[in-house]
Formats: structure tokens, C-alpha cells, sequence
């Protein structure tokens, strides 16, 4: 990424203040997301079809249907244990779509965070992470990965050399963890318009980290159970613009009173969106 890579988080106007005030951004369940598919697809449509596609390879069929059944039943319990925590934002600062289904249909605002200050400054690699001892491995940013056919066939293509180089046991040398590392980054293809970069998390609850060294914190409970990572440390923070929704209460005054009476500062930029919605 660039030095500087702004990424917009969409907010009603009450998040907007605890975000400010606690100068956090909270890692929720993936699962618990306005697409039901989230998470479960990697384990149900892109492993179903990437079955149809191994099953038309010259894989021994003894080894493929030992292997397609062992995978089935460790993707039975995969999407109901460990699901990965997020922060989701668009690449986009002021779309339609992004303001009516998060922004409070305009009534909110647009967050633009620097994506790479979470890399230097709270150690959050780019890359798609995975559930791991060390922490650094089990955190990451990037962008997501709309489901289509060219998709298939690059997961169907791993899976085919794996199979064919470890036979059976490809299923736990290689096939069950290439899934579980894109599990929080697959999304049903109907959701591209909102060109979606987020950090995921795997946490390992009730199990210590051997190396520990990310700026996340431990689980919270309060509301809803989440994580927490900071934006602002010092002088020094991820939060470069504020876009003000057509229809939000606050004027450009307010927020600039928001940002001082938080101390974050002067410098951060702020704007009007351009998208005139009309609340019906």
C-alpha cells in the first residue's frame, strides 16, 4: 500500500462520539454481519464448488473421497467454533450505498482512517491472517475477496497440487488451514459494491499467546463482546478526515468542537458529502 491509504468507515452519529471518546475501534463478529453468509461461505459455496471442480481432475477417486469426507466434517464444526473479529471499511469516502446502509441513511458520517497507521503503529501486517500462537500472525489487514469463478478455480488449483502431493492427508497438511486463512475475507459477490478493506482477528480465547505483540486488547464484554485496537497514540493517529452526511445533525462547527473537546487535534480534514439523499 501506499504511504498514506485512506479507508472510510461509515457511522451514525452516537458511534462517531464513542469513537472519539474512547479512541478505539472495536473488532466485532464477523458472523454477525448484515451478510449471513459471512465466514460460513468459504466452508459451504466455495468448498462445494471446488469439490465439483476436484472431482472432474484425474485425482484417484479413492483419495478424493476420503479426503472431500474428512474436510466435510471439519467444516461442519469450522463454522460454528472460533469465528474472526473485524473492523470493516470501503475504499470509497462518499457512495450511496455505503451511507444508507451504515451511515444512518446520511444522518451519520464517514470516518477516513489511514490504513497503514495500524501497520506502523500497532503492528497489524497486510496480510490475510490466521489463527496462530503468535499473535502478529493471528491479526492482519486487506481487502476482500469477492467470490467469483476465477476464485474457484485458484483455491480448486491449491487444493488439486496438495492432493496430489500428500495424497489423504492433504486435508490437514494443507486444504483446511488455506480455508480457514481466507474465511474472513471471502464475501458473497453481490456485496462488491462496497469495495471493502477490514483488519480481521483470530483470537484464541482461553489459550495464552506465546508472542504477544500487536496494540489489541483482550476480549471485552460490555454491549457486545469485541476487541479493541487503538487509532491515536500521542500525537501520532489514523483518523485524516471526517465527511459529514447530507442529512446529519452536526454542521462542520460541531465536529470541529467534537474533534478539540477529544483532543485529537486541528489537522484532521473536514468535509460535506456530496450525496444528496432524500429521507423518505
Amino acid at each position: 500500500m501506499s504511504e498514506t491509504y485512506l479507508v472510510y468507515h461509515y457511522c451514525t452519529v452516537e458511534t462517531f462520539k464513542s469513537i472519539l471518546q474512547s479512541k478505539v475501534l472495536w473488532l466485532c463478529d464477523l458472523t454477525d454481519s448484515n451478510d449471513e453468509q459471512e465466514v460460513i461461505r468459504t466452508f459451504v459455496v466455495l468448498w462445494e464448488r471446488v469439490k465439483k471442480r476436484l472431482e472432474q481432475t484425474d485425482i484417484p477417486k479413492d483419495v478424493l473421497n476420503n479426503a472431500i469426507h474428512l474436510i466435510d466434517q471439519q467444516y461442519k464444526t469450522e463454522i460454528q467454533t472460533e469465528p474472526p473479529y473485524g473492523v470493516c471499511f470501503c475504499q470509497k469516502e462518499d457512495i450511496s450505498s455505503q451511507w444508507t446502509e451504515y451511515g444512518d441513511h446520511t444522518k451519520g458520517l464517514s470516518l477516513g482512517f489511514d490504513i497503514n497507521w495500524f501497520i506502523h503503529n500497532d503492528g497489524i501486517k497486510q496480510q490475510k491472517p490466521h489463527p496462530s500462537s503468535i499473535q502478529s500472525n493471528a491479526i492482519g489487514c486487506d481487502t476482500v475477496i469477492y467470490h467469483s469463478e476465477e476464485f474457484e478455480a485458484q483455491m480448486a488449483d491449491i487444493c488439486y497440487k496438495a492432493l496430489k502431493e500428500q495424497g489423504t492427508s492433504a486435508w490437514i497438511m494443507c486444504i483446511r488451514f488455506t480455508f480457514k486463512h481466507y474465511s474472513g475475507f471471502v464475501k458473497n459477490p453481490t456485496f462488491e459494491p462496497e469495495a471493502e478493506i477490514r483488519i480481521v482477528y483470530y483470537p484464541t480465547e482461553g489459550i495464552e499467546f506465546a508472542q504477544k505483540d500487536v496494540s489489541v486488547s483482550d476480549l471485552k464484554t460490555n454491549v457486545k463482546k469485541h476487541y479493541e485496537i487503538p487509532w491515536i497514540k500521542g500525537s501520532s493517529k489514523a483518523l485524516k478526515s471526517v465527511c459529514i452526511g447530507h442529512n446529519c445533525e452536526l454542521s462542520e462547527a460541531d465536529v470541529r468542537k467534537l474533534l478539540e473537546e477529544n483532543k485529537i487535534g486541528t489537522d484532521v480534514q473536514i468535509k460535506q458529502s456530496e450525496c444528496t439523499y432524500r429521507i423518505r
